[in-house]
C-alpha cells in the first residue's frame, strides 16, 4: 500500500542530475545527454521568460535524435511564452484541476500543445514522504508518461508520429464551464492515455507546404486580382494505416480571398503513399484593390480510420509589402504592437521571426521601403550575424527603423550605431516617463508624445530606457521628460531617438532606445501614428538631416564633410552643445597628425573650417575630433588628384 505509479507504468527511468537541490543549472546539457543516449521521452519541469539560439538548437537536436520532448508552461497565470516550452519541437503542458478547468496558477497560451492535471498530484518529496503537489512541473510528466506508453506501445512510430497521436487523443475541455476564457489556449485539451492508443492503428498524415500555380506570371507568388490553383501533396506514413475516407477542406478568414471549391475528396493512400492535389485543385481568387499583406490558409484532413480530424494553417505574404518587421525579441511576443500598428495604417507588412529563420540575409531587406528591427526588451540585443548583415543593408541604402530597450549600452553594437544610426550612448537610464516631440523639421512634429511605463510587459516601471546623443550629422528626434508633453516648463532630461539621413549611402535610420511594449495608450500619441510619420520619412524625396537650430542635451557632432570625395580642399564642420576643450586634427593611415585645424577652449555652437590639403598625395586620411568629455569622433576622407 506505498508507492505510486504514472500512466507509463512499466516503463525504464533514465534520470539526468542537472543541478542541485531545485536549482536547474545544466538543463541544456542534460538534454543533449539523454537525447545522446536514446531517450525516447524527454520530460523537463522548469522554465525561464528568455529564450535563445542555445536553447533552440538543443531542442532540434532531441528532435533529431528522434526524442520527444516535453515542457511545463509555468505557474504564473500569464499567456507569456516559457522556454523551453515556447520552442517548436517541444510539447508545452499546462495544467487542469479535477473538473477538468484550467489550474488558478497554470500559464496558457495559443502556443501551449496540450494539458493534463497537475493540482494535487500524489509526490515523491524530498524526506521520503509522498505529498499532494500543485503546478505544471506535476502536469508535464503525467503527459509525458502518456507519451511514453505511446511509444512503448507502438515502436516503430517517429516521435512527430507519436506527437500527433498524443495531441489528437486529447479531450476537448473548451465547452466546461471555467474554460470559456481560455478558447483555444490551452492546447489540444487533456490527455487521454486510452483514446491516443487507440489511434495507433490508423492513418498518420502529413501535409506538405502551400504551393501557388498562378499561371499568368509563373512567379508562384499570389497578388492582387490573380486566380491561382492551391496545390498541397498529402502523405500517409508508413507507419500508418490505409485510408478508408479521405476528405480536404480549405479555408480562410481573409475577406480579400474567394474560393471556387473548398472540399476534394481524395484517393485512399496505402501506408507510405502520397497524393498532389494537381489534376483539380483548389482554385483562389484575390481582390483586386486589396492591400498587400501577410495572410492565413487553413487546411483541414477529416479520414477514416480512427475519426482523423486535423488541421494545419500556412502563413503566406499576399502581393509585395513596402514594410518588413524584423522580430528580433528572443520570443517575448511584442510583434503585435507593430502589426495591428500597421494594419492601422492602411499598410502591408511581413514579418520574419528571427529565433525561427535565424538573421534576414541584407537582399531581402532590399526589397521593402521600411525595415522595422525591434528587439524588445532582450537582454542581449543584435547578435554578431545581426550587425553583419544590418551593416550590408546599410551600406546599400536601405530604410531601417531599429527599437528596443539597451540596445546602445552594448559595446559590440557601439560602432554599428555611430556609422549608419548616428547614435552614441549616454545613459543607461533617466528617469523618465515621458517621451515628447521636439520642434523642427524632423520625422516627428513636435505634437508627438508618448508614456513609457511599462503596460505591454516591458516592465520599464518608471524609469526610462537608454538615453544617447547624436553625432556624425544625425539629430535629436525626441527626448525623454519627467513633465507633461502640455508643461511649457518641461525640461528634457536625454535623448530618447536619434534620426540620420547618410548622405554617404543614401539610406535612413531612425534608432529609438525604448521598447514599443513599454507604451502606454494614456495619453500617448498612437503607435500607428508614430510609425506613419518615420514611413512618410522614409519615402520621402531624400535629404541628409538638418542641423538643429535648438541642440538638444549634449550632441556632440563632426559633420559629414563636403565635397567627399574631394580634389584640393575639403569642407569640415562640428558641433558643440557646450563650452568645450577641443582638437580637430588630419591623420594619415597610421594614426600620425598632419594637421591641426582647430584647437583650445571652443564656446558651444557650430563651426565650419577647410583643410588645404595641394600639398598632400592622393589616398585615404581621417579628421578627427578630440574631445576632453567624450570619445573623439573620426571621419574617413578620401583625396583624389
Amino acid at each position: 500500500n506505498r508507492g505510486v505509479a504514472s500512466v507509463g507504468y512499466s516503463c525504464s527511468i533514465m534520470a539526468v542530475r542537472v543541478g542541485a537541490g531545485q536549482v536547474i543549472e545544466y538543463g541544456y546539457q542534460g538534454i543533449e545527454y539523454a537525447a545522446r543516449n536514446g531517450a525516447d521521452v524527454i520530460s523537463l519541469s522548469w522554465g525561464s521568460y528568455y529564450g535563445g539560439g542555445t536553447g533552440r538548437n538543443m531542442m532540434n537536436y532531441a528532435h533529431d535524435q528522434d526524442a520527444l520532448v516535453l515542457a511545463s508552461t509555468g505557474n504564473d497565470n500569464v499567456e507569456n511564452l516559457l522556454y523551453p516550452a515556447a520552442y517548436d519541437p517541444v510539447i508545452s503542458v499546462s495544467a487542469t484541476d479535477s473538473r477538468d478547468v484550467k489550474a488558478g496558477f497554470s500559464n496558457y497560451g495559443d502556443w501551449v500543445d496540450i494539458s493534463a492535471p497537475g493540482v494535487a498530484i500524489a509526490s515523491t518529496y524530498f524526506d521520503g514522504r509522498y505529498v499532494n503537489m500543485n503546478g505544471t512541473s506535476m502536469s508535464c510528466p503525467f503527459a509525458a508518461s502518456v507519451a511514453l506508453l505511446i511509444r512503448a506501445t507502438y515502436p516503430d512510430l517517429t516521435a512527430d508520429e507519436a506527437k500527433q497521436i498524443l495531441l489528437e487523443g486529447a479531450d476537448d475541455i473548451y465547452e466546461i464551464q471555467g474554460n470559456q476564457n481560455y478558447d483555444g489556449k490551452l492546447g489540444s485539451g487533456r490527455i487521454n492515455a486510452y483514446e491516443s492508443l487507440l489511434l495507433g492503428d490508423r492513418p498518420i498524415l502529413v501535409l506538405s507546404e502551400l504551393e501557388f500555380d498562378d499561371g499568368e506570371d509563373g512567379n508562384g507568388h499570389l497578388e492582387p486580382g490573380e486566380i491561382a490553383n492551391v496545390i498541397i501533396t498529402i502523405s500517409n506514413s508508413v507507419n500508418g494505416s490505409e485510408t478508408e475516407e479521405l476528405l480536404i477542406e480549405i479555408s480562410s478568414d481573409d475577406p480579400t480571398l474567394s474560393f471556387y471549391n473548398r472540399i476534394i475528396e481524395i484517393p485512399n493512400l496505402e501506408p507510405g503513399g502520397r497524393f498532389s492535389i494537381e489534376e483539380d485543385p483548389f482554385l483562389v481568387e484575390v481582390d483586386e484593390d486589396v492591400i498587400p499583406h501577410t495572410t492565413w490558409l487553413t487546411v483541414r484532413i477529416i479520414a477514416e480510420p480512427g475519426h482523423v480530424d486535423q488541421v494545419r494553417e500556412y502563413e503566406f505574404v499576399l502581393g509585395y509589402p513596402d514594410i518588413l518587421i524584423i522580430d528580433d525579441d528572443d520570443g517575448q511576443a511584442i510583434d503585435r504592437y507593430f502589426t495591428t500598428s500597421i494594419d492601422q495604417m492602411g499598410q502591408g507588412w511581413v514579418l520574419w521571426d528571427v529565433m525561427n529563420l535565424d538573421t534576414p540575409d541584407p537582399e531581402l531587406l532590399h526589397e521593402y521601403e521600411m525595415v522595422i528591427w525591434f528587439t524588445g526588451s532582450a537582454e542581449e540585443p543584435l547578435g554578431e550575424l545581426d550587425r553583419i548583415q544590418l551593416t550590408y543593408a546599410l551600406e546599400e541604402g536601405v530604410n531601417v527603423l531599429l527599437i528596443g530597450r539597451d540596445i546602445s549600452e552594448d559595446e559590440a553594437n557601439q560602432e554599428l550605431l555611430a556609422t549608419f544610426f548616428g547614435v552614441r550612448h549616454e545613459a543607461d537610464s533617466v528617469n523618465a516617463i515621458y517621451i515628447n516631440g521636439i520642434p523642427g523639421d524632423r520625422p516627428f512634429d513636435e505634437s508627438v508624445s508618448m508614456m513609457v511605463l511599462g503596460q505591454g510587459g516591458s516592465g520599464e516601471g518608471r524609469v526610462s530606457p537608454s538615453s544617447v546623443i547624436p553625432i556624425n550629422g544625425a539629430d535629436s528626434l525626441i527626448v525623454y521628460s519627467m513633465s507633461d508633453p502640455d508643461d511649457t516648463l518641461a525640461v528634457p532630461t536625454g535623448c530618447a531617438g536619434v534620426y540620420f539621413a547618410n548622405a554617404a549611402t543614401e539610406s535612413r535610420t531612425v534608432f529609438l532606445g525604448f521598447s514599443f511594449d513599454g507604451v502606454t495608450g494614456y495619453r500617448s500619441t498612437p503607435r500607428y501614428e508614430v510609425l506613419q510619420q518615420i514611413y512618410d520619412w522614409f519615402k520621402s524625396d531624400f535629404t541628409a538631416a538638418p542641423i538643429s537650430e535648438n541642440i538638444v542635451l549634449n550632441d556632440f557632432a563632426l559633420l559629414p564633410a563636403y565635397p567627399n570625395p574631394f580634389n584640393g580642399s575639403v569642407s569640415l564642420g562640428y558641433t558643440l552643445p557646450i563650452d568645450s576643450w577641443i582638437k580637430l586634427v588630419i591623420v594619415d593611415l597610421n594614426g600620425r597628425e598632419l594637421d591641426i585645424l582647430g584647437s583650445g577652449f571652443t564656446r558651444a555652437g557650430q563651426y565650419k573650417t577647410i583643410w588645404d590639403a595641394a600639398s598632400y598625395p592622393s589616398g585615404t586620411y581621417f579628421a578627427r575630433l578630440q574631445l576632453r568629455e567624450h570619445a573623439p569622433f573620426e571621419q574617413k576622407l578620401l583625396l583624389i588628384k
